[in-house]
């Protein structure tokens, strides 16, 4: 783990010196991210996941494509301690096995990150939050269209009965 907060630690200081970096990201309204398979081989069903981003300067909106995967952090899964979280699991809080081992996950979660920069709150389906969630939910689909991303948008899932666990319209 140290050797790869050392290389994050040098490629962020890279990207943060860059000329002009600063000035283009600043440009930017959102930055998306995905993560598809983790840790090896895409038949090794340890580390495939589909998950899809988008983050705007205050609120971040997650698509989980498969919700009933469960979750493995990225380059944890054969780590000592994620193996003594799984095995400990009733001895962890409430909170944070369902941060970590709720099964199904939430198709949507949606965080304040100002508010909530830990992201432990999720706003989803909010009657406050609810413009907001549309606009990062169509940005999000914009993002995987044009992308050629062959995950289904999130108006298709709906379509195919999505609705039951968390799309809403």
């Amino acid at each position: 783990m140290a050797k790869f907060l050392r290389e994050w630690f040098r490629f962020s200081f890279f990207i943060t010196v860059s000329k002009g970096y600063r000035e283009r990201l600043e440009e930017r309204e959102y930055v998306f991210a995905e993560r598809s398979w983790q840790g090896g081989y895409l038949t090794r069903a340890d580390g495939f996941d589909l998950i899809r981003t988008v983050i705007s300067e205050n609120y971040q909106f997650i698509y989980n494509v498969l919700p009933d995967r469960p979750y493995a952090p990225c380059y944890m899964g054969d780590k000592d301690v994620w193996k003594k979280m799984q095995q400990d699991v009733d001895m962890l809080s409430e909170q944070h096995r369902k941060l970590y081992f709720q099964n199904p996950r939430p198709i949507v979660e949606f965080y304040d990150l100002r508010n909530d920069p830990f992201q432990l709150e999720n706003l989803w389906g909010n009657s406050e939050t609810k413009e907001i969630e549309k606009k990062l939910r169509i940005e999000l689909d914009k993002w995987i269209i044009r992308e050629g991303d062959f995950v289904p948008i999130m108006d298709e899932l709906s379509e195919l009965g999505g609705g039951k666990r968390g799309i809403q319209e």
